[in-house]
């Protein structure tokens, strides 16, 4: 996620801003927060405040992304990270379970988010140790890269941490329609290489799918030749066409919707937000008017517009992403009195 950029604040401070339209609101009251914390460690007391602002706005869903280059923000038996004392590096098995009875008790969906086959440097240098001699799971290219060209030993380990994740996360209350997020963020070589990483997504799909989950990936690495073979059990987080490059992936929502894919706004302008130090009471204030002014469910990164209108039948939701790379100074204090205002925001808007 380090490329995703956030620039709201940019435009708030040239005031160059797009004119307003009067389309509607897209169909589907499915709205949710995703936190990062593999890249900044949101303790469970942090976490229950988020959900309780959920809570209060009638929001469904709390997206926890625990796996990137720097970290995996869980305890994993088969990474041994199976610490049973608060630490400021992953949520206990303890207090994850905890963090889940809680949501759910107030109604709130938790979905897993661990990215494949990118950024996923932490875990693959933790899963070194179960590795057969002559095994290697990392492509040549990139030691933060799952090597996804047909090598049965990474979908191997894929699938059995793929398999612990989803039992971890597993929510009677919602069996039928729980979520996981597996990723297919920002990966390197798949515009050249589409078919191999389509096959790799599409096995990780249908075993999710055999566990009573229903996957998801991010739209930026697919290509109008690799969404013809997608796996159509997959839904759809848009957070900007071509990844907000020039080039690259060309696919719309619209595309996506057209070929059956269920989309949820994660627009990298409006639904993004890099909580920082420097950052005052005046910058969050800013910013939830930003978001009050210019998100709807319906206007999506794409188009060279960053509030493009669309008009589909399949955009099933949205969520407030809080990404973690500048957060490191930051108290539990100071990250609450930055991310709830922003919530309690973003949940206003229908």
């Amino acid at each position: 996620m380090l490329s995703k950029v956030l620039l709201s604040f940019l435009l708030m401070s040239t005031g160059t801003y797009p004119i307003m339209d009067k389309s509607g609101v897209a169909p589907g009251a499915d709205k949710g927060v995703n936190i990062d914390i593999a890249r900044k460690y949101h303790s469970l007391t942090t976490l229950k405040a988020v959900v309780d602002e959920l809570k209060r706005g009638n929001g469904t869903y709390l997206q926890l992304h625990f796996s990137d280059n720097k970290n995996y923000g869980i305890a994993s038996p088969y990474l041994k990270q199976t610490s049973t004392k608060t630490n400021s590096k992953y949520l206990t098995s303890k207090e994850l379970k905890e963090l889940i009875k809680y949501s759910n008790d107030r109604s709130i969906l938790v979905i897993p988010d661990i990215d494949m086959p990118a950024h996923s440097k932490a875990w693959l240098s933790k899963v070194k140790p179960r590795l057969k001699k002559n095994e290697r799971i990392a492509a040549d290219f990139d030691s933060s890269v799952v090597n996804y060209f047909d090598n049965q030993a990474a979908v191997t380990h894929s699938k059995a941490l793929l398999s612990e994740v989803m039992k971890q996360f597993e929510q009677p209350k919602y069996r039928g329609s729980q979520r996981i997020v597996i990723g297919g963020d920002e990966v390197p070589g798949a515009f050249s290489y589409q078919s191999y990483l389509i096959r790799y997504i599409n096995t990780l799909a249908d075993y999710t799918m055999y566990k009573g989950y229903k996957p998801q990936i991010w739209n930026d690495s697919i290509t109008s030749t690799g969404l013809s073979k997608l796996h159509r059990s997959l839904s759809i987080l848009y957070w900007a066409q071509n990844g907000g490059r020039s080039n690259g992936s060309n696919v719309s929502v619209e595309e996506f919707t057209n070929k059956g894919f269920n989309v949820y706004n994660y627009n990298s302008m409006s639904l993004y937000f890099i909580p920082s130090s420097t950052y005052s009471s005046r910058t969050i204030k800013g910013q939830s008017i930003y978001i009050k002014s210019f998100y709807k469910p319906n206007r999506f990164h794409q188009k060279g517009n960053y509030y493009y209108s669309v008009t589909a039948p399949r955009i099933s939701g949205s969520a407030l992403s809080f990404w973690g790379e500048h957060s490191a100074g930051l108290t539990q204090k100071q990250l609450l009195a930055q991310e709830l205002p922003l919530i309690k925001s973003y949940l206003q808007v229908r």
